[in-house]
């Protein structure tokens, strides 16, 4: 089963940072110019370049962190494979837990390997997903809220294997 991020849930992504970022402006100008009274002038600021280039800004964010996200993920009875283009295969007897962290669309799955675990790499060319040492241990950190059927879909799938499905 393979999972990867679909560009209609990369594209909702980046337009949330985009209006979370605009919201998050325009109200606090609003609320400036409520103030000094000048209400008026603050929905004609909300409008204004000013706000509405650090919306694009977050639009820009929004990329920069969902090109993080294009790491995808094939379970099969092998093991989980995991590739940023270039993959790795774990086998399932090597997976310790899965440690589903965050809520929403900010959802991050660290799958957690055992100490000793041996992890083959394929194809030369590329990079390999990124993993990171936390208390010791080594995990892969994915982003499913962007693949299609989300984390829950994915955590199920990794549930169906065998593992560990755990919030910290």
């Amino acid at each position: 089963m393979l999972f990867r991020a679909t560009p209609r849930r990369t594209a909702g992504y980046i337009a949330v940072c985009a209006l979370a970022t605009w919201c998050l402006l325009a109200l606090a100008s609003a609320l400036v110019s409520l103030n000094t009274g000048g209400f008026w002038d603050g929905v004609r600021f909300a409008f204004s370049p000013v706000v509405i280039l650090p919306a694009l800004a977050g639009s820009g964010l929004g990329l920069l962190i969902t090109g993080a996200a294009r790491v995808w993920a094939r379970l099969s009875a092998a093991g989980l494979e995991l590739g940023h283009p270039r993959s790795i295969l774990v086998a399932w007897p090597d997976v310790e837990a899965a440690v589903r962290r965050g809520r929403w669309i900010f959802t991050t799955v660290e799958i957690v390997l055992r100490p000793d675990a041996p992890v083959a790499e394929h194809d030369g060319k590329g990079r390999l997903p990124m993993h990171r040492m936390r208390r010791g241990r080594r995990g892969y950190s994915l982003w499913p809220a962007l693949y299609d059927g989300g984390v829950d879909a994915f955590t199920d799938a990794l549930a169906r294997h065998g593992v560990e499905v755990r919030r910290p």
